[in-house]
């Protein structure tokens, strides 16, 4: 005797309830230790910034919270932006990923219309209806995105010929967005996105020959570049090989940085004490803030501080080795790794360990636009954060 099978059928709202949804959001707490470390160092980045830029705000506009304001605007908007991409799956963006690439170059290309003004001698700035936009800072962010969707496709791929062919196409974007950046010129930007890029690269299983001969080929053009065009970008170097080149001039920044360090002490001078503030250190709100926290609250808050970073790298790290897949772990450790990539470019530079090159101190350097990128993707590895299960033997708060 046949049984017989009886067919529920299936209603639309059934059918609705069973759909995956077009944008999922996640709900499961964040990584309260990553959060944590990223409210830290903002809120250090706030106190900091209100002491260090007091004199030349209250020199240049008649307002000595003048960058205060509008830093804690830029970061109430990065911080929406933060918790708004800590709810979005991190897996549409990887869908995304040639939007983010055109989004990119078109950023760049505004750089060449009448919307963009020069600062700080480098065209890398638009000027929005009084605001002043860079767009490299986001360039940055939609780079990462696209070329870790990218390396996760190559990853993937069980075929030679494209596994050739996304290889090349890597480094061929690279070339692209980086000639774009060189064009402003913005070398600081460059070679952080260019190291990020290599980092993204390794991690979704590229080559470490290729990477070891187009970095030396890369250094010596560079190099290069730098001493045959000559300009502030040679002397930079030059006072890195030759501390003592030009002491009153080329080198006059990072001499004045050196002195603000060296002057602080182990325990400080106290905050609001510092001496070279007063118009002695050029870029004390962006660039050169370190050295006024250094003289400020002593080498002891100075250790503290590149702890925290070291804390947010290993943390970030760390999640992206838990991350449910390899697009996740790409863009995880593509993230973390741009943030201190750029730390250590801003604390050699101003060490005079490497030539400065006007790269802000994530998170804490005055900067609207930096400081709502690094919120906004910090904001997208706290979504990965919330998919992931971390060892036992990490630390939880």
């Amino acid at each position: 005797m046949k049984s017989v099978v009886i067919k529920k059928k299936t209603t639309i709202a059934e059918k609705r309830s069973t759909a995956q949804p077009i944008a999922r959001v996640t709900r499961q707490p964040l990584d309260r230790f990553l959060l944590i470390t990223v409210v830290l160092l903002c809120a250090i980045g706030l106190f900091c910034l209100a002491s260090s830029s007091s004199v030349v705000a209250y020199t240049r506009y008649g307002d000595t919270y003048f960058w205060l304001k509008k830093q804690v605007l830029s970061m109430l908007i990065g911080a929406a932006g933060f918790y708004l991409f800590s709810l979005i799956d991190y897996r549409k963006w990887q869908k995304l990923g040639g939007l983010m690439l055109i989004i990119a170059v078109g950023f760049l290309l505004t750089l060449f219309t009448p919307l963009a003004h020069e600062q700080a001698g480098t065209t890398a700035w638009l000027n929005i209806f009084g605001f002043s936009l860079q767009p490299s800072e986001f360039v940055k962010l939609f780079l990462i995105l696209y070329l870790s969707a990218l390396m996760a496709k190559l990853g993937s791929s069980v075929n030679p010929e494209e596994k050739q062919r996304l290889n090349w196409f890597f480094w061929l974007v690279l070339v692209i967005i980086g000639g774009l950046i060189l064009a402003q010129p913005d070398l600081g930007t460059l070679l952080i996105m260019v190291a990020t890029s290599i980092v993204i690269y390794l991690l979704g299983g590229g080559s470490w020959k290729l990477v070891g001969q187009l970095t030396a080929v890369g250094i010596i053009a560079l190099v290069a570049v730098v001493f045959i065009r000559g300009g502030y970008q040679k002397d930079r170097f030059l006072c890195v090989l030759k501390p003592g080149y030009s002491p009153d001039k080329s080198c006059y920044q990072v001499n004045q940085s050196l002195i603000a360090i060296g002057s602080g002490g182990f325990w400080g001078r106290g905050l609001g004490e510092s001496r070279q503030k007063y118009l002695y250190l050029p870029e004390v709100q962006n660039d050169f803030i370190f050295p006024i926290i250094a003289e400020e609250l002593g080498w002891w808050f100075s250790v503290f501080l590149v702890l925290l970073y070291f804390a947010l790298f290993y943390r970030g790290f760390q999640l992206a080795k838990a991350a449910p897949d390899l697009y996740g772990q790409i863009l995880a450790g593509g993230i973390v790794s741009g943030i201190m990539i750029q730390v250590f470019i801003n604390l050699g530079g101003t060490i005079n360990l490497f030539p400065m090159t006007g790269v802000p101190l994530p998170l804490i350097s005055y900067g609207g636009s930096s400081l709502m990128s690094l919120l906004f993707g910090l904001g997208i590895l706290a979504n990965i954060s919330r998919q992931v299960r971390l060892p036992d033997n990490l630390p939880k708060l």
